[in-house]
């Protein structure tokens, strides 16, 4: 991956480009402080005002701006179809609020193929544009970067690990000659371990709340375990009593022992409860939970 010091000079070189400068805040979901002068050129004002649209959310505005631009006939002699990033803005306004995609891949369709770079812009801004995003000649950290502008789900986790390790064996990044390509791909790297980080906590968040409920659950089902075990050994008794009049005298005889015994008789069916419980987390593999309870005279988890 480029170093710190290599692409903290290309960030400050942005910040002498406003129109650069303001797709990198774009891109990064910074608030954009370039504004639209008068001493912008007519392409410039339209690249600010879809900028400013599509930051704001702002639909109508963005349909107003579009509406107008694209009754022009797209050209190779026009000055803006060669500009990455004012495609790039229309593509993303045109997804994002559902509008027709005609004249946006007619302008696509005439955009020049100088170079092998060129070409595989085109592609990956044509394969965008009609959906398809897992294409092989698809410049991913583009793809990536529209996705997360647009709140569209990423690509595979598979593929996003492809590009990460890509990314990182390439510290030459800030040297290429596009900027559209570079800020990109220092984006997407950052989505990507983004990515990677809120999956990750999402998934030991869940864990630790699932873990904390079942232990929670355990506890109470040891409990009614014990309270039904404890019912049927009463109801079992009472039928005994009812019919063998020896069974009952015996029951007394266990009765006047236990008033006797007080104390101890409620320790051991606490002892009884916390051996159930111990089972219920045991045979579940919270071993670690089993032994807390074991030692918590309370019957539950510290």
């Amino acid at each position: 991956m480029v170093s710190l010091t290599d692409k903290y000079a290309y960030y400050a070189y942005l910040k002498d480009k406003p129109k650069l400068f303001s797709f990198f805040q774009f891109i990064n979901k910074q608030n954009i402080k370039a504004a639209v002068t008068t001493e912008l050129n007519e392409i410039d004002n339209v690249y600010f005002e879809l900028l400013q649209a599509i930051s704001g959310n702002n639909k109508m505005e963005f349909e107003k701006v579009y509406i107008n631009f694209s009754k022009r006939k797209p050209s190779t002699d026009s000055v803006w179809i060669h500009n990455d990033f004012f495609i790039f803005l229309i593509m993303i306004g045109i997804t994002s609020y559902g509008i027709d995609k005609t004249w946006a891949l007619e302008a696509l369709s005439v955009r020049p193929n100088a170079n092998d770079l060129y070409q595989s812009v085109n592609k990956t801004l044509h394969n965008i544009l009609v959906g398809a995003f897992e294409h092989d000649d698809n410049i991913c950290s583009v793809v990536i970067v529209f996705l997360d502008i647009c709140n569209r789900p990423q690509l595979p986790s598979d593929k996003l690990n492809g590009i990460f390790k890509t990314i990182s064996s390439n510290p030459a990044i800030v040297e290429s000659n596009n900027d559209f390509i570079i800020m990109a791909t220092l984006r997407a790297y950052e989505l990507i371990i983004e990515s990677k980080e809120s999956v990750d906590s999402k998934a030991v968040l869940s864990l630790k709340i699932f873990r904390a409920k079942f232990k929670k659950r355990a506890i109470l089902f040891g409990q009614m375990v014990y309270t039904i075990a404890i019912a049927l050994v009463i109801f079992t008794v009472i039928r005994l009593m009812r019919k063998y009049t020896g069974v009952k005298d015996y029951v007394s005889d266990i009765g006047a022992v236990f008033q006797l015994l007080g104390l101890s008789m409620f320790i051991f069916a606490k002892y009884i409860l916390k051996y159930i419980q111990k089972l219920i987390l045991s045979f579940f593999g919270y071993k670690e939970e089993a032994e807390e309870v074991k030692n918590n005279g309370n019957g539950e988890i510290l």
